[in-house]
């Protein structure tokens, strides 16, 4: 899901940004800046330049014919090298994403030798161990398999054949332990890779955006050239690659250890409990599921009044706002605008979950089988679809999390409704300005209710209102793009961090987001904040190990389980998502019971109890905290 004013990010990714993702099996790597002295120094992407580049023919021709692309080509190498000439970015995702772009204009112009340097850096710079291991495979085998045939123009056959024989070597002298969920991962991208696809997404976002404005950003002129490069480079050899990976995973199977059973709290035979009520701030749950253990409201009926004069109609067992951030009525995100019945689309978004986990589950082979067939018209509403699914069960999967084998944990609901079309209404001040109204109330009502956990599995990101406004023509180029979403995003950020600054005695838990990122350097609020009674949680998995998926950056300061953590959905199904928006719940959860069992613990005091439990894990530049939450609960008793 796109991070959006109006729209929490979560994990995995539905609708078109799950499938530009798929570009990255390319295997674009990048090469270290030569430093200069004086260098402007960048440390914070907003402070970098925009580009904005004319096009004055279809997305379609451009991603299907070289001629018409390569004058966009040859403007894109020039800014980018002129960037990395003039600044000194402090931020290696940032390097990662214009050295991949420069990458893949090295492939399409035939500069190999470049290319194959630019991966050794690529390999320096990334400090997550699978990806460090599994970066650059699919370039090195391109290179070599266009050097010993001449390409697949000169013989398609022969090109494929050793491309598979180069690339299967590579991949099996991996150490399979350490890189098996990135080669799940690849395979399933693979497996939904389709030209309709691609070309329905082209068709649905990208199109209608050039027609009317005649020029397209950066961002999106690199996904245009990735675009371009899958189709003309990978496509040809999806299912070589999709074989390989079968075959490397069925030879080496293996069951990574479950760190969790041991470290697990359950307070259900726990006597003296404090009640504790937690807030989930998210896109609605589902009363039904949770039953006696929902806050209720005493004062306010179901009538459609504002029985108790708080200025919330219905509140029975929490608020919600629209998608304007106006106050409304109901428990859950509505799915008024899905085509498909819910169970349907319940099987559908696990199998996205599942295909992000790396999970050759029988709804995710579903799921790709049906991504990779979908004709082209049909993108748009499947993909639309799932979001909507996504945003329903969100919340309702988050609260399980939050109160799993606490008796004493009661939920309280704060809705956000969030939009999943394609493409987006554009932000506006005015509905930034409301936002910023929303939080201060929200958080009152929270403080008013006796609230004393709330979790946040969303992020806002300044880059989104970009993408948005390009989206929806907004401004005339996209460095005034850059400064209505700067003075957008502060009036958001400004009221979220003054809103739960005011509320010391309330710990608040957020996700990082699901974006392989530096939160401080792209500005993903609130995990960037750095307040007294707040946490941020990144993802492990199983063996708690980094996710592959996991933002992380300085304000990150625990890490609990991401992966496959099974909750409730609406109606009562219990299924397994990932992503951090199921890490940061299981902190909540943590954080709750330590209350439970100690109502006199403040905030810091529960953030201090639970980094001291702890384990620190090292992964490249990376220290995890990795939360153990038995041993927390011990260090509260026993002070």
């Amino acid at each position: 899901m796109r991070d959006h004013p109006r729209r929490p990010h979560r994990a995995p990714t539905p609708g078109w940004t799950a499938i530009v993702a798929l570009l990255a099996f390319a295997g674009n790597g990048l090469a270290a800046p030569t430093l200069v002295k004086d260098k402007i120094k960048i440390t914070k992407e907003d402070d970098l330049p925009r580009h904005t580049y004319e096009v004055s023919v279809t997305v379609a021709e451009l991603v299907k014919s070289w001629d018409a692309l390569a004058p966009l080509a040859k403007q894109v190498r020039a800014n980018l090298e002129s960037d990395l000439e003039t600044y000194d970015i402090q931020d290696k995702t940032t390097l990662q994403s214009i050295h991949g772009t420069l990458l893949t204009l090295d492939l399409l112009d035939g500069n190999y030798d470049s290319a194959l340097q630019q991966l050794g850096t690529l390999r320096e710079l990334e400090d997550k161990p699978a990806l460090k291991l599994t970066s650059g495979i699919g370039v090195e085998s391109r290179i070599a398999a266009i050097r010993e045939t001449g390409g697949p123009e000169k013989n398609l056959e022969a090109y494929r054949k050793a491309f598979g024989r180069v690339y299967e070597a590579k991949v099996s002298a991996l150490p399979y332990e350490v890189v098996q969920d990135v080669l799940q991962s690849n395979k399933a991208q693979m497996e939904i890779f389709s030209e309709p696809l691609l070309m329905g997404v082209i068709q649905e976002r990208l199109e209608p955006m050039v027609a009317e404005a005649g020029s397209v950003s950066g961002p999106v002129a690199g996904q245009i050239l990735g675009i371009y490069n899958a189709l003309q480079w990978t496509l040809p050899v999806k299912d070589v690659v999709v074989a390989v990976l079968q075959d490397v995973i069925d030879a080496n199977r293996v069951e990574k250890p479950n760190i969790w059973p041991a470290r697990s709290l359950d307070l259900s035979d726990a006597e003296g409990l404090t009640p504790v009520l937690v807030a989930v701030w998210d896109t609605g749950v589902d009363p039904s599921v949770y039953g006696k253990r929902m806050y209720t409201n005493a004062n306010e009926k179901r009538n459609g009044k504002d029985d108790d004069g708080n200025g919330f109609v219905d509140d029975v067992h929490g608020i919600a706002y629209d998608l304007h951030w106006h106050p409304t009525t109901g428990e859950l995100y509505p799915m008024d605008d899905a085509s498909r019945p819910i169970p349907e689309l319940q099987d559908q978004s696990k199998g996205l979950f599942d295909m992000q986990a790396a999970l050759d589950t029988p709804e995710s082979m579903v799921l790709r089988q049906k991504l990779s067939e979908l004709a082209q018209e049909d993108v748009k509403t499947f993909l639309e679809d799932l979001g909507h699914y996504t945003m329903y069960s969100h919340g309702t999967h988050v609260a399980g999390i939050a109160v799993d084998g606490n008796p004493a944990a009661s939920v309280l609901i704060s809705r956000l409704t969030g939009d999943a079309r394609m493409v987006p209404e554009p932000p506006t001040m005015e509905d930034c300005q409301r936002s910023a109204e929303a939080f201060a109330k929200t958080v009152d009502y929270f403080k008013q209710a006796g609230v004393r956990v709330v979790n946040m599995s969303w992020v806002v990101a300044r880059s989104s209102l970009e993408n948005d406004l390009e989206q929806n023509n907004v401004g005339k180029d996209a460095e005034e793009r850059k400064a209505m979403a700067r003075e957008m995003f502060e009036v958001m950020k400004k009221a979220l961090h003054e809103a739960i600054e005011g509320a010391p005695d309330i710990l608040f838990v957020g996700g990082a987001g699901n974006s392989d990122n530096d939160i401080q350097f792209d500005e993903f609020f609130p995990p960037m904040f750095q307040l007294p009674n707040l946490m941020i949680a990144g993802a492990v998995d199983q063996a708690g190990e980094a996710t592959s998926f996991t933002s992380f950056g300085p304000t990150v300061n625990v890490y609990s389980n991401g992966f496959e953590v099974e909750s409730y959905v609406p109606g009562g199904d219990r299924v397994k998502f990932s992503g951090t928006s199921m890490a940061s719940p299981n902190v909540a959860n943590l954080a709750a019971k330590l209350i439970a069992l100690d109502s006199d613990l403040s905030p810091p005091d529960v953030i201090e109890l639970i980094l001291k439990g702890a384990d620190e894990v090292s992964e490249g530049d990376n220290v995890m905290r990795v939360i153990h939450p038995k041993r927390s609960a011990e260090l509260a008793t026993s002070s």
